[in-house]
């Protein structure tokens, strides 16, 4: 919307049904109506709740479930055509199977094994903030905006001139009008100009804080920004505003390292050989081009 791509929060959802495509199974559930027969492929009403991931489930709209559907269409039309090819039985494609078949398993076990919860504690965000306070500091000036999003000029102007008299409350109208808006639509937060596309920021940043922003149009509609706060360059972002982002981290540090402390135990309990040795005789443009059996006659 007004937001570029790297202040997008929400998820669209035609951007990840693609990725799930290959998520639902021809298999006959009697409990489930049909949504397409296709031969003998079947995608029925559970399956296409499944392949959405659950947080999707806020966003996705009718239309998203319609593209799903007819990109599974596509999908399996394309997949049954392989088949009656031979394709199934290809040797790069059976060898590209077996490896996403051991990611899949990999992974799923890696879900069940470091599914435990990960605790961050409010401490060790406030010590992670302390000890890398110089990773925070902002490289540009920052303005802290809510947003009101209207469809005609004439709603906008009587509003914008209701607020710029203290007649209407900015957080009222936004319940009133802009409850539909996911909230990051509606609160902003801290933008910088790389954030916002370029006429609502040359807007935006002439006012002060606690200011209300005239009226800007865009492709989406009239917009009425209320200008909370600024931050100038160099400043150094307080806690409150990052800690979300803290504890992400931490809880990816403390992930990767049960990940790491479960493949070392793992590889303990295996006997597994290794023969680097091989690849150090061998130049590398050879690796990609000698044989198997050339291979074997090197080591």
């Amino acid at each position: 919307m007004i937001l570029t791509d790297t202040k997008k929060t929400r998820i669209f959802a035609c951007a990840l049904i693609f990725a799930v495509l290959s998520g639902c199974s021809g298999e006959k559930q009697a409990e489930s109506p049909a949504i397409v027969i296709m031969g003998n492929e079947t995608l029925r009403l559970d399956d296409l709740k499944n392949s959405i991931p659950p947080e999707l489930h806020a966003t996705i709209s009718k239309q998203d479930f319609e593209e799903y559907v007819n990109r599974w269409i596509d999908s399996h039309i394309l997949y049954q055509k392989g088949l009656e090819l031979g394709l199934a039985n290809d040797p790069e494609i059976r060898r590209r199977v077996r490896e996403f078949e051991i990611r899949l398993i990999g992974s799923a076990y890696l879900d069940s094994t470091l599914q435990t919860e990960i605790i961050v504690t409010p401490a060790e965000i406030a010590k992670y903030y302390e000890e890398n306070r110089d990773i925070f500091v902002r490289d540009k000036q920052e303005i802290y905006l809510k947003h009101l999003l209207l469809e005609d000029k004439k709603t906008t102007d009587d509003l914008y001139r209701k607020l710029r008299r203290n007649q209407a409350n900015f957080d009222t109208l936004l319940v009133q009008y802009n409850a539909h808006l996911p909230e990051d639509e509606k609160n902003l937060g801290y933008v910088s100009e790389d954030d916002v596309v370029d006429v609502i920021w040359n807007k935006v940043k002439n006012y002060r804080g606690n200011a209300m922003v005239q009226p800007v149009q865009t492709d989406f509609g009239y917009h009425i920004f209320k200008v909370i706060d600024k931050k100038a360059e160099g400043s150094i972002k307080e806690l409150a505003d990052v800690e979300i982002e803290i504890e992400a981290r931490l809880r990816q540090d403390k992930l990767e390292e049960k990940y790491n402390s479960l493949l070392t135990q793992l590889k303990s309990s295996v006997k597994i050989e290794t023969y680097f040795d091989l690849l150090n005789r061998i130049p590398m443009d050879s690796i990609l081009t000698k044989s198997s059996a050339d291979m074997a006659r090197a080591k």
